[in-house]
């Protein structure tokens, strides 16, 4: 299974692709925040608690993609007011979805769990991929490296357009 790692990192690929041309510490801790969230349905676990049954339990309502759109407008609403946001709230509001969606996402590429219920609410079907990747160790080379290039890529490329504008 995905560690909260992999998620945070998701998020930080996602939103160093979508960020505005000036971002603060708070764009990037809500985005973390949305993607690892998601988990909230297993809170009980470590402390000998079931999952959260009335969201169809661990990777069922939380995971799915109407949740992550809905959690994506509520975040962009709740910590975006500032007219600072203003004219960037819609690229805010789909990091904040596609951050979110990102978790079940990575959570099908794995062979733990019994699938992921993107659809929830309406469809309570769960979904397995056809390739799981993700097992243990090889995380760190499948899911992290990855998005740890992405994120590098991504900034350079705003960096190298920042300097052609100056």
């Amino acid at each position: 299974m995905p560690t909260s790692v992999s998620h945070a990192l998701a998020a930080g690929a996602i939103g160093a692709i979508l960020a505005p041309a000036t971002t603060t510490r708070r764009y990037w801790i809500v985005g973390v925040a949305c993607a690892v969230a998601v988990d909230l349905d297993a809170i009980g676990r470590p402390f000998g608690y079931p999952d959260i049954a009335f969201v169809g339990g661990h990777r069922a309502l939380t995971h799915s993609l109407p949740f992550a759109v809905a959690l994506g407008a509520v975040a962009t609403i709740a910590f975006f007011r500032g007219r600072s946001w203003d004219g960037h709230r819609w690229r805010i509001a789909a990091y904040l979805t596609l951050a979110t969606a990102s978790h079940g996402l990575l959570d099908l590429l794995t062979t733990r769990g019994q699938g992921v219920g993107l659809l929830m609410p309406f469809n309570w079907i769960r979904y397995e991929a056809a390739w799981r990747p993700v097992r243990g160790l090889n995380e760190l080379w499948i899911v992290w490296l990855p998005l740890m290039a992405t994120i590098w890529v991504a900034r350079g490329l705003r960096s190298r357009t920042a300097a052609v504008r100056a």
